[in-house]
């Protein structure tokens, strides 16, 4: 086989800029590019090298049943960096919206690998079928290397294989990464969600497994936009707001009128329930086309939609947290462990009940962990939560915080003690301790340290803060002090100091007046 070399008409400088990214990029750009080609089946699959149970991979393939590359347009598609057939036909013979139009996708592929080989089979004016084979190595990336004279091929329909090799120690981790299904998952179905859910006979396999978008969107809710100026025809864009299963992000996509991805923005919405909007119309198809999209909201138009694009997102998050915080609460009640019982007594009740309701929700979501905790540890939490209702809702954060610290068999003690008395009077007993400990320090200092209990008087100071404090001598004096206080208050405070003295040299009840 003969091969030809052509040179890319490019700077070196545009070059390599051009074609740093990640592997993950480049794996989707290569997807996008089996898109436009007409390709109804694409695989992205991996090879491996090393022993077994320590490979690591080595190979990248992505493989389609598109139109293929015929022999008499490579250097058109290759030798001319920043041209494409697409960016003056704004279909692709099957009629869809090309993704590409600047003519740098394919040199992406070089962000995951050293070398790139495309094996192609295309179908000729006689409608027989050829082969064609391009080369790009990073030793030469101003150089590619193609069979001038197509050959003739075995294949029984047509179609292009990437295929990636030579994976830089850098890029190794990055690339294993990307080897499993579910590190790439999401992004693939957010990214293509619009084109696939438009074009229902693609498919894309990645490692064997199916991107399907439909069988992973929660909810899904379109609305039809329209801009108007006065003097100008109006113009229309549509909405699409998926919110999926499971998401970590809010991202905005501005796509055209077929789904195709042309942009990926933040949304900007600092919500709690992740979705995702798709913003879908000729007028993002003309400003790709004219390189104007990174400047959209300069035109009227665009801003327009996009404004309003995250108006109705935010409406419609607003509803399914509603509805969610319904359906939770109904959990909690059904479950046994909602801290109320039967209706509200009263509009106090009622509020404190709707309250807690709030709390619980937010706790849910902010707390993942609750919901597979056991039932004695979720009724646990709830009911600490309503006595914080009750006494200082700023205090929830905190008492959260520590219960979620406890150890299991703290929590299970816990809620044994919980059975046996009541929180207050945990509270209340905690509370006295913490006090006792506090004013055991308070006196070590004014007993030990010099510098504070010379200036504190015996009798008129001193005394008077051990009358209230008559447990340091034993239970029984407190007990007994609180009992006969009311009996020795007539009888002026000489009478009190002899009980004082009584107590601290070891005398008895009976000898208190």
């Amino acid at each position: 086989m003969v091969y030809k070399s052509v040179n890319v008409e490019i700077t070196q400088e545009h070059f390599e800029r051009s074609i740093k990214g990640s592997p993950r990029e480049a794996i989707k750009e290569l997807i996008w590019n089996a898109c436009d080609a007409d390709a109804q089946n694409i695989e992205v699959s991996f090879g491996y090298d090393g022993l077994p149970g320590a490979e690591t991979v080595s190979d990248i393939y992505v493989k389609d049943d598109g139109h293929g590359i015929p022999v008499d347009c490579i250097e058109e598609y290759f030798g001319k960096y920043g041209l494409s057939r697409k960016s003056v036909t704004e279909k692709s013979p099957a009629g869809r919206i090309y993704h590409g139009k600047l003519g740098q996708g394919r040199y992406k592929a070089m962000a995951a690998g050293n070398f790139v080989d495309w094996n192609s089979v295309f179908k000729t004016d006689d409608g027989s079928l050829r082969s064609s084979e391009i080369h790009i190595n990073s030793g030469s990336r101003m150089s590619i290397s193609y069979n001038e004279v197509a050959e003739k091929t075995d294949a029984e329909h047509t179609g292009t294989t990437v295929h990636i090799h030579g994976i830089p120690d850098d890029k190794i981790g990055a690339v294993s990464k990307l080897a499993d299904p579910m590190e790439i998952m999401p992004d693939l179905l957010t990214t293509f969600a619009p084109y696939l859910l438009a074009y229902t006979d693609i498919t894309i396999k990645y490692d064997d497994t199916m991107v399907d978008p439909a069988r992973h969107i929660k909810n899904q809710d379109e609305k039809e936009l329209v801009f108007e100026e006065d003097g100008k025809e109006p113009v229309r864009a549509r909405v699409s707001v998926i919110t999926w299963k499971q998401a970590q992000s809010n991202k905005l996509y501005i796509c055209g009128s077929s789904g195709v991805v042309y942009a990926e923005l933040s949304s900007d919405l600092r919500k709690k329930i992740p979705v995702f909007i798709y913003l879908m119309g000729n007028l993002f198809e003309q400003l790709h086309r004219e390189n104007l999209l990174g400047m959209g909201r300069a035109n009227p138009a665009y801003a327009f939609f996009e404004d309003e694009a995250k108006k109705f997102a935010k409406e419609l998050i607003g509803e399914q947290e509603t509805e969610d915080a319904a359906t939770e609460i109904a959990q909690i009640k059904e479950d046994g462990i909602y801290p109320y019982e039967g209706e509200p007594e009263d509009e106090v009740n009622k509020a404190e009940r709707e309250v807690f309701d709030v709390f619980a929700v937010q706790v849910n979501r902010a707390v993942p962990q609750l919901r597979t905790s056991p039932r004695q540890t979720k009724k646990l939490t709830y009911r600490l939560m309503r006595e914080a209702i009750n006494a200082n809702p700023s205090s929830i954060k905190t008492i959260l915080t520590e219960v979620f610290n406890l150890t299991q068999q703290q929590q299970d003690d816990l809620a044994e003690l919980l059975t046996h008395t009541s929180l207050p009077n945990i509270i209340d007993t905690a509370k006295t301790i913490s006090d006792r400990l506090l004013f055991l320090q308070v006196l070590e200092e004014m007993v030990y340290n010099d510098s504070v209990g010379k200036v504190i008087k015996e009798r008129t100071q001193f005394h008077k803060v051990l009358l209230k404090e008559l447990w340091i001598f034993g239970e029984k004096y407190s007990s007994f002090y609180f009992e006969t206080h009311k009996r020795t208050s007539s009888r002026g405070i000489a009478a009190k100091r002899r009980n004082l003295c009584i107590l601290r040299n070891g005398g008895t009840s009976a000898q208190i007046i």
